[in-house]
């Protein structure tokens, strides 16, 4: 399988009494799948491929609240160097906004749910967010102020899709 670390085995174990599914985990550094006897190696590859890629992906250790904020301060610098320096960037368990900014206390939160999404995607809600620090509302000057962000339309587009996925109305 391709992309796989060269310090990790992957193990592929057959059953007779698996019918249906396949199953990934791990074992030290083994990655064992878990697959029915009558599956072809073709149709074992393809679906392990998956997941193996999800396991990796829960196994990723968490962005800290730290690394929001370092991040933050970055993207300040970089895209609105005149907004106010936020005081508090941390991850929120924020229902159905991707992220949130009281300008009054200067913090901002990002929605726990973003925490796997690529890195262009959580900039580009911190961006939004640090734009309020400049402008409260979603006016032609906020707007300008977030498109100054190169990945901002490419971070919507998988914003508005992971709302669709999720089923429901994502929003900053």
């Amino acid at each position: 399988m391709a992309d796989r670390p060269t310090d990790e085995r992957l193990e592929v174990r057959r059953s007779a009494r698996r019918r249906k599914t396949i199953a990934v985990h791990r074992e030290g550094d083994v990655i064992v799948v878990h697959a029915p006897m009558w599956m072809s190696d073709a149709d074992v590859q393809r679906h392990a491929r998956d997941l193996v890629a999800r396991l990796r992906r829960r196994e990723r250790p968490a962005r800290s609240d730290t690394d929001l904020l370092t991040r933050a301060l970055w993207l300040r610098l970089e895209f609105l160097p005149d907004a106010p320096e936020p005081a508090s960037v941390r991850w929120s368990d924020a229902g159905s906004r991707w992220g949130s900014c009281t300008s009054l206390d200067r913090s901002i939160r990002i929605a726990r749910a973003l925490e796997g999404a690529p890195q262009y995607v959580i900039d580009a809600v911190i961006v939004h967010e640090l734009a309020h620090l400049l402008a409260a509302d979603h006016g032609p000057g906020f707007q300008r102020l977030i498109a100054r962000f190169p990945d901002n339309a490419r971070a919507d587009a998988f914003l508005a899709g992971m709302s669709y996925a999720k089923g429901v109305a994502g929003d900053y």
